[in-house]
């Protein structure tokens, strides 16, 4: 996986404030709706402290991509999709192009922070319940100039100002300043009522680098290139490489199970039964990656020993692939994998193997 610089590493951080509106989507397994770029409706527009809560500078929306303009470094530019909505908390996920990074925002009244954080995560999976225990807030009542808070590694936060005017390609805007006294510089960021974070500058006292909203395109969940492995009459692995959209509160298993499904019927290797349900997938804190799927699995595979080998390798290839991990933990309703030619122990796991992949 792809490491950047300090510099840039900073600056990946950053990006994290986020601007996202509405109610949570509902669980879905069918993303279809075309995307939507919109334009801001309201520009530049004047608030009053008061009337607001700090929340209202970072609302919640699904299925909404947003793309931020960098200078200054080419990691400044990113994108920003939502993975996860549940009550106050939010699970966003911006990629610069060096890497992905996830976390969990939490939302009220009094304070916007951010409660969880994972760097190089490639891999679709909730975190929205995780707490780091060393929560860092971005925006804290009352909304007024001089309103100032610490941050977990020792700088200082500072609300500078309320209507200043902030100009970025998606519009132009009075924003709300925050400005952090950090060791290495300082960031200042602004925020708009019902837009969220439009714009952040890190200048580290040489080359200053900046990140502006450009684009905020509508049902445009996140989506990303997976390869899935299927076996062949030969018994050898066979890539096949797909796009696959994630809604926001999409199950990941259900998403990659039908995905996968679609994928074994095109290439007539059917790797998971029409009855065949993934009832959990994950990845735990030991790197291993669990899968439980349903008795049809089994029941209705119909493959000799050989052919058999090849469809659990199949399935181990591609969720090992999924979660850049090379073990895999398979059981069948959460019993130990047995069948009439295979029978695994209780604590054995499967390792990803690509010497028998052939070229489709």
């Amino acid at each position: 996986m792809k490491k950047i610089i300090r510099t840039v590493g900073m600056v990946a951080a950053l990006t994290l404030l986020f601007a996202c509106g509405a109610k949570p989507a509902t669980p879905t397994v069918d993303p279809t709706t075309p995307a939507t770029p919109t334009t801001p409706s309201v520009p530049s527009t004047s608030e009053t402290p008061e009337a607001v809560s700090v929340k209202d500078y970072f609302p919640f929306e699904g299925d909404v991509e947003y793309i931020f303009e960098g200078m200054g470094n080419e990691y400044a530019t990113f994108t920003r999709t939502v993975d996860y909505i549940d009550g106050n908390r939010i699970q966003i996920r911006d990629n610069n192009g060096g890497t992905e990074i996830v976390k969990i925002i939490e939302a009220d009244d009094n304070e916007v922070k951010i409660v969880y954080s994972r760097g190089e995560t490639y891999f679709r999976e909730s975190f929205i319940k995780k707490d780091s225990g060393k929560p860092e807030i971005l925006l804290k009542a009352p909304i007024a100039k001089g309103t100032t808070w610490m941050m977990p590694d020792g700088s200082k936060s500072t609300i500078t100002g309320i209507d200043v005017v902030v100009k970025v390609p998606y519009g132009e805007y009075k924003a709300v300043e925050v400005t952090i006294d950090g060791a290495t510089g300082d960031t200042i960021n602004y925020y708009v009522k019902g837009v969220g974070l439009v714009k952040m500058v890190y200048n580290p006292g040489t080359d200053e680098v900046s990140s502006s909203l450009k684009t905020v395109t509508k049902n445009k969940p996140y989506s990303r290139l997976m390869t899935f492995y299927v076996t062949n009459s030969d018994a050898k692995l066979i890539r096949v490489n797909k796009e696959v959209t994630f809604k926001t509160n999409s199950i990941t298993r259900i998403i990659l199970q039908d995905v996968y499904k679609a994928v074994g019927t095109e290439k007539n290797s059917n790797i998971l039964s029409a009855n065949t349900k993934i009832n959990s997938l994950y990845l735990n804190d030991d790197g291993m990656v669990y899968i439980d799927l349903s008795k049809e699995f089994v029941t209705e595979m119909n493959a000799g020993s050989e052919f058999e080998a090849m469809i659990l390798q199949s399935v181990t290839n591609t969720f090992g692939d999924f979660y850049g991990e090379t073990r895999v933990m398979l059981t069948v309703d959460d019993k130990t994998y047995e069948s009439g030619h295979i029978l695994l122990d209780e604590d054995e796991y499967l390792k990803v193997d690509y010497s028998k992949v052939i070229e489709p």
